[in-house]
């Protein structure tokens, strides 16, 4: 095994079905001799990214609208549904309703869920699609802590790189010899 988990682990361990840690053989003896084992400090309120090392908590919040990005609620959605459904994503598909409406509030895709884009409002009338009005809605470059996508990145880089080129560095005119 190599430092970074394949595809099929990583989404193992992603649905809190196969739990692992990665550490050297003496971390191990250590761990066995103790009889400690690592565990993370999940339950309806936090949920741990152990591909990112953080953990997101949510907390109630009492009135005041909430002052974080969107995204952090997302992931804190899927991660949290990935966590309830668990196991139960290998045996079938999971009916618990509860989990399709956390993934239907925060507006993700999920494995209990899925979403729908059209290209017009009148798309959406036409096959009778209404939206939640309890979800966080789409994500849009107007949200908080949107920013553009790696290609939009390139883009930019590539077209400022271009235009500084134009303007400092000066083209060799041809002499030509009479």
């Amino acid at each position: 095994m190599g430092e970074t988990p394949g595809a099929y682990l990583a989404s193992l361990k992603a649905c809190r079905t196969f739990c692992y840690q990665q550490g050297s053989i003496s971390l191990l003896d250590k761990l066995l001799k103790a009889g400690t084992f690592t565990a993370d400090p999940e339950d309806d309120h936090c949920v741990v990214i152990n591909s990112a090392g953080l953990a997101i908590t949510r907390q109630p919040a009492n009135g005041a609208p909430s002052q974080a990005p969107d995204h952090l609620m997302r992931l804190f959605a899927l991660n949290d549904i990935l966590r309830r459904a668990g196991p139960r994503l290998l045996m079938g598909p999971v009916q618990d309703s509860s989990i399709i409406e956390e993934a239907k509030q925060a507006y993700v895709v999920s494995p209990v869920s899925s979403l729908v884009v059209l290209e017009t409002q009148q798309d959406y009338d036409r096959f009778g699609i209404t939206g939640s009005k309890n979800s966080l809605q789409n994500a849009s470059l107007k949200s908080k802590g949107a920013v553009p996508e790696p290609q939009e990145w390139a883009l930019i880089i590539l077209v400022v790189g271009l235009l500084l080129y134009a303007r400092f560095v000066s083209t060799p005119t041809l002499k030509t010899q009479a």
